[in-house]
């Protein structure tokens, strides 16, 4: 019986280090979708968590309605509200309307500004897109008609607040990230919680271009970098007056 119960529990210890290692998890929830073009998820306590696409499938979000139940699977919670996670896999378990979406978790995130709509189809393009580039990549050409927005190093810090400015010339943008460090770096870009959340990456080690895929408005966008154990490496950041522009650098 002794024997028994000690495999049963190095069983039990060894499933939690490899549950520990991997760090994913499984919810289930009503999906909410942003009129800026972000998705959440709300659990069965009305607690809405903001998700972000971390597969190859660039559509993983793609058929998701207001109200829908959802299964995903996805990576720690950061310590926001709404809060942020990374999903691996999504899946539909029934169709719903914003009727289902729990009227607490709804009127909250509409009281700080938030809009939904019934359909992905009806929301509006995130507006940038990232992609990893090789660790040699060189500095973006000097001919093209870009305007310089900001170069930084990360030095240890947990968090680094920059501004991007856009004028009716150069409604555009390219950013790089250069992450030498172990520590997963966030980067949110936008002038308002909704446009941040739905332009929001978590930047493992590498390097990695994030680009405008269309026109931006004329003001001032907050771009914020932060890491609890610290960021390594450097970011800079152009505006640009064409798409083209913005595309080529990536």
């Amino acid at each position: 019986m002794k024997k028994t119960l000690s495999i049963f529990l190095a069983l039990t210890c060894i499933s939690l280090l490899l549950y520990g290692c991997s760090g994913k998890s499984s919810m289930t929830g009503r999906c909410l979708v942003s009129s800026s073009g972000a998705y959440l998820i709300v659990n069965e306590y009305g607690s809405p968590t903001v998700m972000h696409n971390q597969t190859n499938n660039a559509f993983l979000f793609e058929a998701l309605q207001t109200g829908d139940k959802i299964k995903i699977t996805h990576d720690e919670i950061n310590l926001s509200y709404p809060g942020q996670t990374g999903v691996y896999s999504c899946k539909v378990l029934e169709n719903g309307s914003i009727e289902d979406i729990p009227e607490n978790a709804l009127a909250s995130l509409i009281e700080m500004n938030w809009v939904f709509v019934e359909s992905s189809q009806s929301a509006n393009n995130s507006g940038t897109a990232i992609s990893r580039g090789s660790d040699d990549d060189t500095e973006p050409p000097t001919s093209k008609a870009v305007a310089e927005g900001f170069s930084l190093v990360f030095d240890g810090n947990t968090s680094i607040d920059n501004t991007l400015e856009l004028t009716s010339e150069y409604q555009y943008f390219y950013i790089k990230v250069v992450n030498t460090g172990s520590s997963t770096i966030s980067l949110s870009i936008g002038s308002d919680s909704s446009t941040q959340a739905a332009n929001y990456y978590q930047i493992p080690s590498g390097t990695y271009h994030i680009w405008s895929t269309k026109e931006w408005p004329a003001s001032s966008q907050a771009v914020s970098f932060s890491s609890s154990n610290g960021m390594s490496g450097n970011a800079y950041a152009y505006s640009c007056s064409t798409l083209t522009e913005a595309e080529e650098h990536s």
